[in-house]
């Protein structure tokens, strides 16, 4: 579990309200000739820190481009001769449980964008495809901004619930979606 104040290059923070999974890309990942993958799992109210393959910015064409350092040790010499496949974006993918997974959330975008969610299940689809309310509603806010020299990419619901009376109160919803 990462601190709050810790310095590091790259964090995600989940403040969904669920566990989620993430996937992160890797240069190493593209390298290896398997198809094996890493996923993690980020709690509620939980920080990760992430690494990604070692990037330099250059100009080409007149705008800033990222490519692979040529530095970097966790590259092997093939990756610099691939350098199409190399996975030089800062992009995770995410899923909400439920949910169908979100590919290439980016950290190199600052400031807050709205991720468009879609259920898994088939008939969750069709409901919501004949309510554009339903539709409108089913977004993941992401935020991406500087926190102590790092990128911080924060992502939380578009609902909060606010109990502004003098008494607690318990919010019971039904995970099945057969159930009204």
């Amino acid at each position: 579990q990462l601190e709050e104040n810790e310095r590091v290059a790259f964090s995600l923070k989940n403040i969904t309200g669920e566990r989620v999974r993430v996937h992160a890309h890797s240069a190493l990942e593209a390298d290896m000739s398997s198809s094996q993958t890493t996923i993690a799992y980020l709690d509620h109210l939980h920080l990760m820190s992430l690494s990604f393959p070692a990037t330099e910015t250059i100009i080409r064409n007149l705008q800033p481009v990222e490519v692979p350092f040529k530095g970097d040790q966790n590259i092997s010499s093939s990756h610099h001769r691939k350098q199409n496949k190399i996975a030089t974006g800062h992009d995770i993918d995410l899923q909400v449980p439920g949910f169908l997974w979100v590919r290439n959330v980016s950290f190199d975008k600052a400031g807050k964008h709205f991720i468009p969610l879609v259920p898994r299940s088939l008939s969750i689809q069709a409901k919501i495809n004949e309510d554009w309310r339903l539709k409108n509603a089913l977004f993941l806010l992401a935020e991406v901004n500087s926190v102590n020299g790092g990128r911080r990419l924060t992502i939380m619901s578009t609902f909060e619930v606010v109990n502004k009376t003098n008494h607690p109160f318990f919010l019971a919803i039904n995970p099945d979606p057969r159930h009204p």
